[in-house]
């Protein structure tokens, strides 16, 4: 159990130090990455949602040409109608 506590760590890390260098690289800016770091947490707080697994939606977005504002409100849109469902 120590085991896969300790690996899901490292795999969040990885997950949000990914995020950093991604979204730096394609929207050449900190701020905009923070920003986009700030609201996903945001969508998560409260919910069965992961921030590392909102994050890697937002960035995934992102890298196929979404812009910040729109990824987020992607993924916020999706949290909430699989919340209507559960």
């Amino acid at each position: 159990m120590v085991r896969e506590s300790v690996t899901g760590a490292t795999k969040r890390i990885d997950t949000f130090e990914q995020f950093e260098r991604v979204m730096k690289a394609v929207t050449g800016s900190t701020s905009e990455t923070n920003k986009a770091l700030d609201k996903t947490n945001e969508i998560v707080t409260g919910t069965g949602y992961t921030l590392d697994g909102a994050a890697q939606a937002v960035q995934n977005f992102v890298t196929r040409g979404s812009t910040v504002d729109k990824a987020t409100k992607y993924v916020e849109a999706w949290g909430g109608c699989r919340s209507l469902l559960w």
